[in-house]
């Protein structure tokens, strides 16, 4: 029974950690930064925006903010992982 709350605990972390990558995927896509939701005209102004808040040591947003379900599902459907994982779901 510890190895299974363990490896729920576990998942929950990696669950947190996809989250939390996807929702900066997704802001840094849609040229807005991540720290205040401030939106930027073209790379180069975003990349100089966030370098900006962690010059300043700003913290990430709450994380009630990431830390939602719709950022479980990858923001790039193209991304290499889910086509293993639908490869596996096919072969099955």
């Amino acid at each position: 029974m510890k190895c299974e709350a363990r490896a729920f605990i576990n998942s929950l972390y990696l669950f947190l950690q996809v989250k939390l990558v996807n929702f900066i995927r997704r802001n840094v896509y849609q040229s807005r930064c991540f720290y205040c939701e401030t939106k930027c005209e073209g790379r180069e102004n975003l990349t100089r925006h966030i370098e900006d808040h962690q010059s300043s040591n700003s913290e990430l947003p709450d994380r009630t903010i990431w830390d939602q379900s719709e950022y479980v599902i990858n923001t790039f459907l193209t991304h290499v992982i889910c086509h293993r994982i639908a490869g596996f779901c096919n072969h099955y």
